[in-house]
């Protein structure tokens, strides 16, 4: 017989005060945008760049959680008690990782208890006109530009 209670991989989770360095940006409009690229102005310009595509300030209107190879993310539940969300963009992220037990497809957006999700690639590997193209329509739908 097979014991099941603790056939599972337990993950020890940061506490959401462990991460007010990775968190950057006003939230004006309740939007967390988060990305999985070690930081980078480069890269930080092209989330920039991204957003105001679509009439979207990042620092004025976001939370932006900034990931990283070495940066261990809190669950998106203690994201959404310490902060007012709406909206998640989530740029090369598992769900699992933000503690979602969802299998999303890239660049569809869902909603789920509320709040309006959408998953996409790594920003760093967002360079193609495909993945471009389905970005921009994805964002235009959840941001009702389009």
């Amino acid at each position: 017989m097979k014991n099941t209670f603790l056939d599972y991989k337990i993950i020890v989770v940061p506490e959401i005060s462990q991460m007010q360095n990775a968190l950057v940006g006003e939230n004006s409009k309740h939007i967390l945008l988060a990305y999985n690229d070690d930081y980078s102005e480069d890269i930080e310009t092209f989330l920039g760049k991204i957003m105001a595509s679509v009439q979207v300030n990042m620092l004025s209107d976001c939370l932006i959680l900034r990931g990283g190879s070495d940066i261990a993310l809190p669950p998106f539940s203690q994201l959404a008690i310490a902060h007012i969300i709406k909206t998640v963009v989530i740029f090369g992220i598992k769900p699992q990782d933000l503690g979602l037990n969802v299998e999303p497809l890239l660049y569809e957006p869902f909603m789920l208890n509320g709040y309006t999700f959408v998953f996409a690639n790594p920003l760093s590997k967002i360079n193609t006109p495909e993945t471009k193209k389905a970005l921009w329509e994805c964002l235009k739908k959840i941001f009702n530009n389009g």
